[in-house]
């Protein structure tokens, strides 16, 4: 099992699009780092009909884990992710869809509030769209 830190997010998208999606934009809270395998860089693809977990940590006992994505390759704007866990044990994924794709609910595995689990489905979209959980 890799290293969760002291808090720690992962997301997991699943792509029911029309097409691929490429990553263009990265950013991660402070003090937060990518965990083992399940981070996100310039130039990978979410290929369609394919998921993908993104995961963040924090060793910083009052910090939040948090992280930014966002994809290209279908609609004019970019689709933007955003998730994160605070010390309050507030979790949170905003996904930010555009023309062509929208995001489904975030669904969140039950279990430990350092540690969340959550995953959503992106799909064609008729108009711009927003979801949070």
């Amino acid at each position: 099992m890799p290293n969760l830190g002291y808090r720690s997010v992962e997301v997991m998208l699943t792509n029911q699009t029309m097409g691929d999606l490429s990553v263009q934009g990265v950013s991660l809270g402070s003090g937060c780092s990518w965990i083992q395998g399940e981070g996100a860089k310039q130039g990978d693809v979410l290929a369609q009909y394919n998921s993908v977990t993104w995961g963040v940590l924090t060793n910083d006992l009052d910090g939040t884990a948090y992280g930014r994505i966002n994809l290209h390759g279908l609609g004019q704007q970019p689709v933007i992710i955003e998730f994160s866990n605070d010390s309050a044990g507030n979790k949170i994924c905003n996904i930010q869809g555009n023309t062509t794709v929208s995001a489904g609910a975030v669904t969140w595995r039950p279990g430990e509030d350092n540690h969340v689990q959550g995953s959503a489905d992106l799909s064609e979209a008729s108009g711009t769209q927003a979801k949070t959980a």
